[in-house]
């Protein structure tokens, strides 16, 4: 009895689930602005096929027409979202685009043979983009530049950039007041240095670089809440022959100070506000890292915001992952930063 009656409360729920699925893939043609006129017919057609599976429910044969009926709504749904995946291949955001104009941080530099100077710009980017329209495998892309734009001696130049490749797979599944989606995949990153010579011809190894497979789990509530877990495990490299050689790993030591996962919570405070924040605790005592972002709306329309970051921690760049840096800075962000973080369908 306790089966049947689990599949009595699916069977009630599904038709639920195929309008909540019809609606979110209107919000997507809507958010396109493109015609996709076969697509909405699609949808049309789903809405029709919904309908009749309620229409005259004491009829022969009802149950069995019902459950076609419904089918052919949810086939009616997969056809219009491949052809809107097909319209758009689709660069959409991935991970938080943001330009930090001022930044300010306490580290002595110099202490670690670096002459930068403590005022800097900061810029990050992100996408990513669906592979297949048949598979969800997504191809994404992060980098994060750091420009000592306050350093006129030196023409502006810029002192680092981390890239960050990663093809990942992801899907998503929506209940009634909670949407939870999970990224599989693999990523690399490195700041594409190596080594170099300072002023008194000695030469330093400033390439920085590690591989990781990771599961990302995320939670999105309908009061505007986002909870992402990413956990991840770094695959290993040989070690270095000599400190100079080029090959093997450049450091070693990293999970020590990054750890092996990261927890951020996303708050939407206000209509318009947002608080975004990461928590990170490497292998060892007292290596913790924190990140704090607050988004306000500006008048710039409702997609940009100005934003301010506090950074207290290590890893805010590769080449200073073994440093705490403490930093605050502000800038703008662009788009909504929890829109990439959740599947389209």
């Amino acid at each position: 009895m306790a089966i049947l009656s689990a599949l009595l409360v699916t069977a009630c729920q599904f038709p639920v689930h195929i309008e909540s699925r019809i609606k979110r893939a209107r919000e997507e043609i809507a958010s396109q602005k493109t015609n996709l006129k076969d697509a909405q017919e699609d949808l049309e057609l789903a809405e029709q096929a919904l309908q009749h599976s309620r229409d005259e429910p004491d009829r022969d044969g009802a149950d069995e027409d019902g459950q076609a009926d419904l089918k052919q709504a949810n086939d009616r749904i997969d056809s219009a979202w491949e052809k809107i995946e097909h319209r758009r291949f689709l660069f959409r955001g991935h991970k938080p685009i943001y330009g930090l104009f001022y930044t300010g941080d306490t580290l002595d530099h110099r202490a670690h043979g670096d002459d930068r100077q403590t005022r800097e710009a900061l810029f990050n980017i992100s996408f990513k983009v669906r592979v297949f329209n048949s598979l969800p495998l997504y191809f994404g892309y992060t980098q994060k530049s750091f420009l000592q734009m306050y350093d006129k001696e030196r023409s502006r130049r810029f002192r680092e950039h981390n890239f960050n490749p990663e093809v990942f797979l992801e899907t998503g599944l929506s209940a009634q007041s909670v949407q939870y989606a999970l990224q599989l995949g693999v990523e690399h990153e490195s700041n594409g240095r190596g080594i170099e010579f300072d002023e008194n011809g000695q030469s330093i190894n400033y390439s920085r670089s590690w591989n990781r497979i990771y599961a990302h789990p995320r939670m999105r509530f309908s009061n505007g809440l986002l909870i992402a877990l990413k956990i991840w495990n770094r695959l290993d490299e040989s070690a270095k022959p000599t400190s100079q050689n080029p090959a093997g790993d450049d450091n070693p030591d990293i999970e020590k100070f990054l750890g092996s996962g990261e927890l951020r919570l996303y708050w939407r405070l206000r209509p318009a506000y947002a608080l975004l924040t990461m928590f990170r605790k490497g292998s060892r005592d007292r290596h913790g890292t924190v990140q704090l972002d607050f988004l306000i709306p500006s008048p710039f329309g409702r997609k940009v915001f100005f934003q301010v970051q506090y950074f207290n921690g290590f890893g805010e760049s590769l080449i200073d992952y073994n440093h705490r840096v403490r930093k605050i800075g502000i800038g703008f962000a662009m788009g909504n930063p929890v829109t990439g973080m959740m599947p389209g369908r």
